[in-house]
């Protein structure tokens, strides 16, 4: 099963990626800010792999599985927060939030939140996501449970290349 979950996160990454290059070419928007790109899910199957100089827990990629196969209820607030963000970010082609050092963007096929890092401080932006997440209305708690699944831009990765980071596809303490 766990398999056919990576499996299927990985297809849903390429997919997500083809759909927003696909409406971004179709309609420009030349007032609209420009949208990053979406995250690129680059999952390792064996236990704490290193590529280029950066080592990938896998066993948290194992933890966001369960989490998306056996969901914990959010409270009757923090799930009317949760739906609201979910409208707003089918309304936006995907994107909940995005800043400089991060974009939040929600997978439908999946119903999780993407968080693509887009700084090399990734325990800070992870802190900032956090908080950005409580500023809306979640506990710790509810946001673990949501579930948020963080990925490395692709040109961050290069940056990043022997300086021998431990990354974790969650938030620490999820």
């Amino acid at each position: 099963m766990r398999n056919k979950i990576l499996l299927g996160l990985i297809i849903l990454s390429i997919l997500s990626f083809l759909v927003l290059v696909i409406l971004s070419i179709k309609t420009p928007q030349d007032n609209a800010p420009k949208a990053f790109p979406a995250p690129t899910l680059y999952i390792q199957p064996l236990p704490n792999k290193q590529v280029s100089g950066i080592i990938y827990n896998s066993s948290s990629i194992v933890k966001l599985a369960d989490k998306i196969d056996h969901r914990r209820p959010l409270n009757e607030s923090e799930g009317n927060i949760r739906a609201k963000l979910i409208s707003q970010a089918l309304k936006n082609k995907q994107v909940v939030n995005i800043n400089v050092s991060y974009a939040i963007y929600y997978s439908k096929s999946y119903d999780m939140f993407q968080v693509e890092i887009l700084s090399e401080h990734i325990a800070k932006v992870k802190q900032d996501v956090t908080e950005w997440f409580k500023d809306q209305g979640f506990s710790q708690s509810g946001i673990c449970n949501l579930p948020i699944m963080f990925v490395l831009r692709s040109s961050l990765k290069n940056q990043l290349q022997n300086k021998n980071i431990t990354f974790s596809y969650l938030l620490e303490g999820c």
